[in-house]
């Protein structure tokens, strides 16, 4: 089985740079739970390619995912997070949404 998530449009993102008012923004999506019978952690991970200097709050994506997931699962969660990439130094979390 699978779950599909299509990422097209994050709008209202908080600007990591203050000074231009700039994101160089990507999404990492994870799926995560654990199996029944022997309660082993279920982990799949994408992530987006990076929309730089994206002003405004606003990045454009057109990203089709599709996680493997055994059924049943459980504990199971999606969790989409926005980065703020940096060049120079660790990247910035915008922010993170989770599904239960």
């Amino acid at each position: 089985c699978s779950v599909r998530v299509v990422v097209w449009r994050v709008r209202g993102a908080k600007a990591m740079d203050p000074i231009t008012d700039q994101n160089d923004m990507f999404i990492i999506g994870r799926v995560e739970g654990s199996n029944p019978a022997d309660g082993a952690l279920i982990r799949d991970q994408k992530q987006t390619d990076t929309h730089w200097r994206c002003k405004g709050g606003t990045a454009s994506f057109n990203y089709r995912w599709a996680f493997d997931v055994q059924v049943p699962m459980v504990r199971s969660r999606l969790v989409l997070q926005g980065w703020d990439r940096d060049l120079i130094g660790s990247n910035d979390m915008i922010g993170e949404a989770q599904s239960v």
